[in-house]
């Protein structure tokens, strides 16, 4: 991979200024096999 695909890809990842004021718990979870719990502790 050349770093340009890289930052684009992860620049793909970013909220927009739109998302970001929305409220995040409206959000479907990415990670449905982790326990909310476990998300919401902010365990690293």
């Amino acid at each position: 991979m050349d770093r340009s695909t890289i930052e684009r890809e992860l620049d793909a990842c970013l909220l927009s200024d739109e998302e970001m004021a929305l409220d995040w718990a409206a959000f479907p979870n990415p990670l449905p096999w982790i326990p909310a719990e476990e998300l919401s502790a902010g365990n690293p």
